[in-house]
């Protein structure tokens, strides 16, 4: 600030000149530094609080979405920071979810997906075999002898659309006639897939593609991440309700100040 207010003197520019030499170095240098920050495409509460510090170090204000980033970069953030919530098991309740919850149950996420099913269906069906064939009237005949009909069979692929919830116990799928729950403690395995997962139940596997039909905020490709991510941290704290990472997640959020606030967090009201 020193080295630009003795230029700004020595050239002899107005305020407003100077503070818009300030806002473009301060935005590049936050840029630059947001960036090696989000390079593991993760935003812990410690380097929000960082770059927090930052913006109002740099005077650029305390409003991440005030400053000038594009949307894209917002919508990264925001999924860096949900990405890492994900992952060490903070996760905040989804309001208001549309399935019927247990007693002191939560639900934690909600996505458009749709259920996919291999099925062999009877397509027709084909003579085998010779005979002979007696007219009986006008275009009707009568075949006897050796030979059958055999149907002929072809797989087809069901299509269930519907919504793909998770909540602390259980996978929820509600698609109509094709909804389906699998306890945490019924699941054997889960298979992310690159716009999609599947779920694998004694002997079989649900096999669900994501269909990003709710806000557009996420990608596919980021909704099964963000999807897994808290699948995985869900059932290790089902298995351990004093689960280590979930601790020191609660721990860091209570601890840092945050950059990307959720109104659905009550440490960030």
């Amino acid at each position: 600030k020193k080295e630009v207010s003795a230029l700004a003197n020595f050239l002899e520019l107005n305020e407003k000149v100077v503070e818009s030499i300030s806002q473009k170095i301060g935005m590049t240098t936050f840029q630059s530094v947001l960036k090696a920050a989000t390079s593991d495409k993760k935003l812990s509460p410690k380097e929000e609080s960082q770059l927090q510090q930052l913006l109002k170090n740099l005077g650029l204000g305390d409003d991440i979405e005030k400053i000038g980033l594009s949307k894209s970069s917002i919508n990264d953030l925001t999924f860096f920071k949900l990405l890492w919530q994900a992952e060490n098991g903070y996760l905040l309740p989804y309001p208001n979810p549309p399935i019927g919850l247990q007693k002191t149950e939560e639900c934690y996420m909600a996505f458009g997906a749709t259920l996919l099913e291999s099925k062999t269906v009877t397509a027709g069906y084909k003579h085998i075999g010779h005979g002979l064939s007696i007219p009986v009237t006008k275009g009707i005949r009568y075949r006897v002898g050796s030979g059958y009909s055999a149907p002929i069979q072809q797989t087809v692929q069901m299509k269930y659309p519907g919504n793909l919830f998770l909540t602390d116990r259980r996978i929820v799928f509600d698609g109509g006639n094709a909804s389906f729950t699998i306890p945490f403690n019924k699941l054997i395995s889960f298979h992310p897939y690159t716009d999609g997962i599947g779920f694998s139940v004694s002997d079989w596997l649900y096999v669900l593609q994501f269909a990003n039909h709710a806000s557009g905020l996420l990608s596919i490709s980021r909704e099964v991440d963000l999807f897994c991510a808290g699948l995985a941290s869900c059932l290790r704290y089902f298995n351990n309700p004093d689960d280590p990472i979930y601790q020191q997640a609660m721990k860091d959020v209570k601890e840092n100040e945050p950059l990307i606030k959720f109104s659905n967090d009550p440490n960030q009201r």
